[in-house]
């Protein structure tokens, strides 16, 4: 059986004052639900190798924009935020955990490079023209997201990196293949944060074609 679990949101309450946002309009679990016969959850279940999975929602998009939020009016220039957790998805595969782990940072960009520090064994890869890079245990995507009112500015100068952290079992077919699905599953997952953040300049349009090398 699958199930959801709600966790340390108390640790992301929404600021009080805070003006109506695009996230305001999202369900609760919108950053982590994946739908039936979606290709988020078929990715899912590829990675844990079961059907069946346990997600755990770290964030609702209230919560989430404005962490991130925060993060960037704190950032020290020159320095990546830390990353926040949003989702994990989890299965017991009879004493071995398998899971993969969905977060997001602001980072500096980096010209011709996805921002932020590299995977362990890092391989590079395109996905609709984004740079992207998967390695043996993580995969990220980094995108500029241009928020609105007083976060425009400072929006501007960095880069929205999506992380998707991998604790699997050995898993069967080539490393360019695993890195091919996880940089599409990281976009997509990617697209529902923009979502959150309200990202005016709608960055992750249409669905993920991803390229080997950028």
């Amino acid at each position: 059986m699958s199930g959801v679990l709600l966790a340390g949101l108390g640790l992301l309450v929404a600021s009080c004052g805070a003006t109506e946002r695009a996230e305001e309009k999202l369900a609760d679990d919108y950053l982590c639900d994946l739908p039936v016969k979606s290709e988020e959850r078929r990715m899912v279940q590829e990675e844990l190798g079961s059907d069946a999975f346990h997600t755990t929602i770290f964030a609702t998009p209230g919560n989430f924009a404005s962490r991130m939020e925060g993060l960037l009016r704190n950032r020290e220039s020159g320095k990546d935020s830390p990353p926040t957790d949003v989702c994990l998805f989890r299965w017991d595969t009879g004493g071995t955990d398998t899971s993969v782990r969905m977060s997001f940072q602001w980072g500096e960009p980096v010209e011709k490079k996805a921002a932020g520090r590299s995977p362990l064994e890092a391989r590079t890869y395109g996905v609709n023209g984004l740079p992207a890079e998967a390695g043996a245990i993580e995969a990220k995507l980094s995108f500029p997201c241009v928020m609105g009112g007083k976060n425009r500015v400072q929006s501007q100068r960095v880069q929205l990196i999506a992380w998707a952290a991998f604790l699997d079992k050995a898993r069967t077919g080539s490393r360019s293949d695993r890195g091919t699905g996880r940089s599409a599953l990281t976009y997509l997952m990617a697209q529902r944060a923009a979502d959150a953040l309200g990202c005016e300049n709608e960055p992750l349009r249409g669905e993920p074609a991803v390229k080997p090398g950028g």
